[in-house]
């Protein structure tokens, strides 16, 4: 019976249907009916813990640290009389799907990629080609809809499947790492296949402007290019370097913005000056709001909550995210996390893998300087990946085509 559960997880298919739900459709189409969506989640969830407990049976400590963040969360939550429902649907969620890919990584890696790529596959691709037939003005068009100075919000009409503005690259970003990942260096047709998924993503990003998203994709994309055109892997680039090289970049944002006149003038050019001023503006109002529950945080609020407090309805910066609603317990947990991700993949830096890994974390980490959305699952999925590096580098140095620069 066991070996039967057991073989379930190991097909791509089931894997991508469990997945589905955690990626669901954010659309005028579906949102009066999230909670079929959240039960669905939980019908998941159950199926995925069930066969991690008799599969998996012992935690790794990536997922005990993702594990005590979210318990730190929704401690907060319940504390501050937040959205208690919403956040355990969350921190569910994120543990179920992380849980899913570790099971299923250990199980069988090539399996576990192909289930999630065919999940995040189909619904990128459904995305951008719905955006196109169904939105050819354009999608990423802001509106004032609150009567609060400096709210900014994009209509629940202009939000197709996953959406295409900053917040959907949380989910695109990941999504491009996986379809790397599945990719066969050696095979000319999958290297053209990933090409043209990349391509597309990135080309709907210039499409609605949305400036921050693009960047994240084109890095990806313009590393795809250079590194299978040159078959050559970058000992330099690995999570570690990547992770330093964006917490300085976020101690210069946060902590000496007024000082650096070069963010003014790219903001001048890409008619941005607002939009970098008032997020300047709401990084300070952070700060200033997390002091007043500095070990726990403020948890998961409702919206408009949030918004009166910091001027608008999330801190857009991942580190001032995390403080803001675990307070230094979280950021703790954070720090771990990033340094056991580092740690993990160091080893990795001359591998193909270790290469694909740090530019997605280079990519998710700084676009989250800059706009983050806590109620993301996606990005914890490079976590788990970093924490299973030991299962890629053997066939990286073994099978695949590609030396040392």
């Amino acid at each position: 019976m066991l070996q039967k559960f057991q073989k379930l997880f190991q097909n791509p298919w089931f894997i991508a249907w469990l997945v589905l739900p955690f990626i669901k459709p954010a659309t005028e189409f579906t949102g009066k009916f999230d909670l079929i969506f959240d039960l669905l989640k939980i019908l998941h969830c159950g199926i995925i813990l069930l066969g991690y407990r008799f599969i998996q049976k012992k935690p790794s400590a990536m997922i005990l640290l993702i594990g005590g963040l979210q318990a730190i969360f929704l401690a907060a939550t319940c504390l501050k009389g937040g959205m208690i429902w919403w956040g355990a649907v969350q921190v569910l969620s994120i543990l179920s799907l992380c849980a899913l890919l570790e099971m299923t990584l250990r199980l069988d890696r090539k399996a576990a990629l192909q289930g999630f790529g065919i999940s995040l596959g189909l619904m990128g691709l459904a995305t951008v080609i719905t955006m196109f037939a169904c939105y050819p003005e354009g999608l990423y068009t802001v509106v004032t809809e609150h009567e609060i100075e400096g709210l900014w919000h994009l209509p629940e009409t202009n939000n197709f499947l996953w959406g295409f503005d900053n917040a959907s690259a949380f989910k695109f970003i990941p999504a491009m790492i996986l379809f790397l990942l599945n990719t066969d260096p050696k095979s000319k047709k999958s290297k053209i296949f990933t090409f043209a998924l990349l391509f597309l993503i990135t080309a709907a990003f210039i499409y609605v402007r949305a400036i921050m998203a693009l960047l994240g994709a084109l890095l990806i994309l313009v590393y795809f290019v250079v590194l299978f055109q040159r078959n050559q892997v970058e000992k330099l680039l690995s999570v570690k370097t990547c992770v330093i090289a964006v917490c300085i970049i976020a101690v210069l944002l946060i902590g000496v913005n007024k000082n650096l006149p070069f963010l003014q003038t790219i903001a001048d050019h890409t008619e941005k000056t607002a939009s970098l001023n008032h997020r300047v503006k709401v990084w300070g109002n952070t700060i200033e709001e997390s002091l007043a529950s500095p070990l726990i945080g403020h948890g998961f609020e409702e919206r408009m909550v949030t918004a009166k407090k910091l001027g608008i309805d999330h801190p857009h910066n991942v580190f001032l995210d995390v403080l803001y609603r675990g307070g230094l317990s979280a950021c703790l947990f954070y720090g771990l996390m990033l340094i056991l991700a580092c740690k993990k993949t160091f080893k990795a830096r001359k591998t193909l893998f270790g290469n694909i890994l740090a530019i997605g974390f280079l990519a998710f980490l700084l676009m989250a300087q800059m706009d983050y959305y806590n109620d993301q699952y996606l990005p914890f999925l490079l976590f788990i990946l970093a924490d299973h590096t030991d299962l890629f580098i053997f066939d990286s140095k073994k099978a695949l085509p590609f030396k040392e620069a």
